[in-house]
């Protein structure tokens, strides 16, 4: 498994367009901040949009780019233009709202995740990133969803809504194996992961997060001296090593957790690198606001169906 395999599986997200909108003038669109859990995307078809996050930064999408919102912030996506009457229609596939026009085309949706642990993948990202899926390397195989999609659209068939969840997940998977290998240089901890330094030693405690870890081994790994170390890793991921370990710790926990087995509290501790099952549950509660007992039994209440 590599590391995006394993951050997508650790977050456990789950996708879903909502929207297609269809303009052909000017227009803005507000969005309130996303609840926890929740990550707001935006897929542009086809035409050019302005996306304002706050006061003074706008981005411009091109045909083929990805919109995540990572941190669920407030934005609005505009376009100049003399603004024409838009109208809401639950036929199709999807909602669609229109004003009679197909110069701009895009769809909106969200990635979905269980709190209140945020999962490491979007600790990954900044927000928002816009990612241009068709000047990547990937191009070929992006296109090809890009036109799934547009299909699934057109037809209405049976199962369609399924096909598009299903397409939303490929594109999050595809579309961040494109930020990955974004010559420019990726950001957080996906571009941290790619790092010829520290890499490795991140790579090391994402797989083994029961090991005790030292800085000197990390340090090594990494083939830094320990100041040094430090402070690279700062720089890359915006926190100390400590607070990145137990992060991914504390993840991993909520992950064993969740399982069915039902695991005893102790031993998710152990496996996850706390001979003491009280401090494992104090670091754990400080980070969630819940103790591990109440973290499953949310869990199992999250995942029973009702009815």
């Amino acid at each position: 498994m590599n590391d995006i395999d394993q951050l997508i599986g650790q977050a456990g997200i789950r996708g879903s367009f909502d929207v297609r909108c269809l303009y052909r003038g000017g227009f803005a669109l507000p969005h309130e901040q996303s609840p926890a859990g929740v990550m707001p995307f935006h897929l542009l078809m086809k035409g050019e949009l302005k996306v304002r996050t706050q006061p003074g930064q706008e981005l411009v999408m091109q045909p083929g780019d990805l919109l995540l919102l990572p941190g669920g912030e407030p934005h609005t996506i505009w376009r100049d233009g003399e603004p024409l009457a838009d109208t809401e229609s639950a036929d199709g596939v999807l909602p669609t709202r229109s004003d009679g026009g197909e110069e701009v085309e895009f769809l909106c949706g969200e990635f979905h995740y269980q709190g209140p642990l945020r999962p490491l993948l979007l600790d990954a990202l900044p927000s928002p990133l816009c990612i241009p899926l068709l000047t990547s390397e990937s191009r070929q195989a992006l296109t090809l969803v890009l036109a799934l999609i547009q299909q699934e659209l057109a037809r209405e068939q049976q199962g369609s809504g399924a096909v598009l969840t299903a397409l939303s997940q490929v594109l999050l998977a595809m579309g961040l194996r494109a930020h990955a290998s974004d010559p420019h240089g990726a950001l957080g901890l996906i571009g941290a992961l790619q790092d010829a330094r520290i890499g490795r030693s991140l790579q090391a405690m994402l797989a083994t997060p029961a090991h005790p870890w030292s800085v000197d081994e990390l340090a090594t790994l990494a083939a830094m001296s320990r100041a040094t170390y430090f402070r690279h890793f700062r720089q890359r991921l915006g926190c100390s090593v400590w607070e990145f370990m137990v992060r991914v710790r504390m993840v991993r926990a909520g992950e064993l957790l969740r399982q069915p087995d039902h695991l005893p509290i102790g031993e998710v501790a152990q496996r996850v690198g706390y001979q003491s099952e009280a401090a494992f549950a104090k670091a754990f509660k400080q980070l969630t606001g819940l103790a591990p007992g109440k973290f499953r039994q949310q869990g199992l209440a999250a995942s029973t169906p009702q009815g």
